[in-house]
């Protein structure tokens, strides 16, 4: 049953069958093979399985900065509006490097996400480990469209984050 779970055989589109199997199946919470249903429901943009999943096992709540980076570079926006609802910040990071769930956006050209996420007040010029923003990833990657969207946003932000990166090259 597990791997029918996870492989989305189980009408993953179909939220009233999904919570029948969640209604009729223990997972195995002490091991990782509840995690990685979440995971992989979270990876293939399956909402409904995600949104049952943290309401039948609300531990799994504290894993859901770590989804928002995941959905955020897969341009999973249904994911990324229904973790915002959960009350994850905008502006969450991976611990390690700092990069935004905004700058993995911006580096993978996911532009519904980015629409998402500005929308909901994520930084376009909060820096990482490394000084480097949501722009500058989007402008390292080509991607014009997501640097189309967050001029769009917030211009005036833009326009100086843009003119304050050109005058520190131009010092290098």
């Amino acid at each position: 049953m597990f791997d029918d779970i996870i492989n989305g055989a189980v009408y993953p589109d179909d939220k009233r069958v999904l919570s029948s199997v969640f209604d009729n199946v223990a997972l195995p919470l002490n091991n990782d093979r509840s995690l990685e249903i979440l995971d992989k429901a979270a990876r293939t943009g399956n909402v409904n399985m995600v949104e049952l999943l943290l309401e039948k096992y609300p531990e799994f709540e504290c894993n859901l900065e770590s989804l928002m980076l995941d959905a955020a570079q897969e341009d999973q926006d249904g994911l990324v509006s229904l973790l915002l609802s959960k009350g994850v910040d905008p502006n969450c990071k991976c611990p390690e490097e700092q990069i935004s769930a905004l700058s993995y956006a911006g580096m993978f050209g996911c532009l519904r996400t980015i629409k998402v996420l500005l929308a909901a007040g994520a930084n376009m010029i909060d820096h990482d480990k490394w000084g480097d923003t949501p722009i500058w990833y989007a402008e390292t990657y080509g991607h014009q469209t997501v640097l189309d969207a967050y001029e769009e946003h917030d211009p005036e932000s833009y326009a100086d984050h843009v003119h304050t990166e050109s005058e520190m090259r131009m010092q290098m």
